[in-house]
């Protein structure tokens, strides 16, 4: 006989049950041999911790080796917090487990693709619960992190759900709200929120005595630019260029009377020959 100790499990292939203070069940189960698996079932389902003893009979198998049913002990002898089997979501158990499982057992776990940790984790069952605990992360890769007109700092391979990474827009280029750097956020689909640089927009420019150079498409980006020129007596006669900025159109589109009111104006100076 081999007495059952808290922390210790079971390897015979037949138990002796003694349920001292425990009403003997009507289905006929109490002091005899029984089947192992079916003495699991009949603790785990009537009994509650620590109510009875267990006793080991050598029946044909080696009973020195008492830690083949680990998750037996979690439903005969109390000793802290219980753990039921984790609810993993794209995760698996790296093999079969007797459950529930008591404050310093262990099982592993690890994620399907697109999911961390890939290998196998171990988690402790302690008197708060499993330690760490067990979640599988959705993966974002450094593709879905690029921003349009924009430089990522600190550039990673792998991002994990709910990692941020920073960006940086480039000249003349800024976000939504008007700043020139932001970050974006792994989600649990695997993508970033959305981000974007962009420049102001500039609309087709109004001006009195011009022209534009050809038909164009409005409103322009920030780097886009047109020509204009003006009529007869104004200035300039030129196609002149003008960009599209954070500012808008620069320079100022304009036409001039005469090239003492343009700021382009040249002075010519004639000398009397003598």
């Amino acid at each position: 006989m081999y007495r059952y100790e808290t922390g210790r499990g079971v390897s015979c292939a037949h138990l002796l049950l003694l349920l001292p203070n425990t009403a003997v069940p009507a289905n006929g189960y109490g002091t005899g041999r029984v089947k192992l698996v079916e003495v699991a079932l009949f603790v785990f389902m009537n009994i509650r911790p620590g109510t009875i003893q267990i006793y080991a009979e050598q029946a044909g198998s080696d009973c020195d080796n008492l830690h083949d049913v680990p998750a037996f002990r979690g439903g005969v002898v109390g000793r802290g917090k219980s753990c039921e089997k984790p609810d993993i979501k794209h995760g698996r158990l790296n093999r079969w487990y007797w459950f529930p499982k008591i404050n310093g057992d262990y099982i592993n776990y690890s994620c399907e693709t697109n999911y961390l940790p890939r290998h196998w984790t171990r988690i402790d069952c302690t008197n708060t619960g499993w330690n760490p605990e067990p979640k599988c992360l959705r993966l974002c890769t450094y593709n879905d992190t690029l921003v349009e007109n924009a430089q990522i700092m600190q550039p990673k391979s792998e991002y994990t759900e709910g990692e941020k990474v920073q960006f940086q827009c480039n000249n003349n280029f800024q976000t939504t709200d008007g700043t020139t750097y932001g970050e974006r956020t792994c989600l649990s689909n695997g993508q970033f929120t959305p981000a974007k640089c962009s420049g102001k927009s500039c609309e087709r420019p109004d001006i009195e005595h011009g022209s534009l150079y050809k038909w164009y498409w409005f409103p322009k980006n920030n780097g886009e630019y047109i020509y204009y020129s003006c009529e007869t007596n104004y200035l300039p006669r030129h196609w002149t260029r003008i960009d599209c900025t954070n500012t808008g159109w620069n320079p100022q589109p304009k036409c001039f009377k005469n090239m003492q009111d343009s700021p382009t104006a040249k002075c010519t100076i004639h000398t009397e020959q003598k």
